[in-house]
């Protein structure tokens, strides 16, 4: 028996962009719930025969922008604030990063990170912003 996972069981979902609440996601101390799995299979419930995949023509393989390079470059460097504690689940030969904790460092402040704290933030501004940036990646 195949069975297919996320999008590809769900494609008309996936592009019709569901939102599902699922509290601070943001926070690296958070473990995402259950029912967050919604558009994919939690990995308890996951079968235990593979399932093979192959990707063409992926953005991953073709994506290049100054930002990228910058992120690839100092990944190294965002992780020395981590370093107290890391709660690792290893289920079906899959690591999951339940969530990090540091206890000289602040990992995540709502009030930085939310929109619905921030006074005067119009989203519509955002989108302008994302289809301006995008421009020259279309190229």
């Amino acid at each position: 028996m195949r069975r297919s996972f996320g999008i590809f069981a769900c494609p008309n979902a996936y592009f019709e962009h569901q939102r599902i609440w699922a509290g601070i996601l943001e926070d690296p101390n958070v473990t995402p719930p259950k029912y967050m799995w919604k558009l994919n299979v939690d990995l308890e419930e996951a079968p235990n025969t593979p399932e093979h995949i192959t990707f063409k023509n992926s953005i991953l393989t073709k994506y290049f922008s100054p930002e990228r390079a910058f992120l690839s470059a100092s990944l190294t460097s965002s992780q020395k604030s981590v370093n107290r504690k890391v709660k690792l689940k290893l289920y079906k030969v899959i690591l999951v990063i339940n969530d990090r904790k540091s206890d000289t460092e602040k990992l995540y402040n709502m009030e930085e990170s939310s929109m619905n704290v921030q006074v005067g933030f119009i989203l519509v501004g955002s989108e302008e912003f994302i289809k301006i940036q995008s421009i020259r990646l279309k190229k």
